[in-house]
């Protein structure tokens, strides 16, 4: 995930706490459980991990947002994700 501060890079030391959902093929939303968030690096980047679940029948979506962000001392209190409403999608 990328975060900004208006056009610039939000830069280093972000707390990132994700939300990942998975919607199945039926139309069921699952939250994912194991998710990890991350810290942002110097260019307002940061990695997540998630453990996905078994894979099924048929191939569903995987949703990524942020719940939450915490800024570093003296970092800017708006940082946000970049916003959407579709980047990549992909079956699983």
């Amino acid at each position: 995930m990328r975060l900004r501060v208006g056009s610039a890079p939000a830069g280093a030391g972000y707390v990132i706490t994700p939300m990942v959902a998975y919607l199945a093929a039926d139309g069921t939303l699952t939250a994912l459980p194991f998710v990890s968030g991350g810290i942002t690096n110097a260019t307002g980047t940061a990695g997540l991990t998630v453990d996905l679940p078994p894979s099924g029948p048929s191939p569903g979506t995987i949703y990524f947002s942020v719940s939450d962000v915490i800024a570093p001392p003296g970092g800017s209190p708006y940082a946000v994700g970049l916003s959407r409403l579709t980047v990549a999608t992909a079956s699983y």
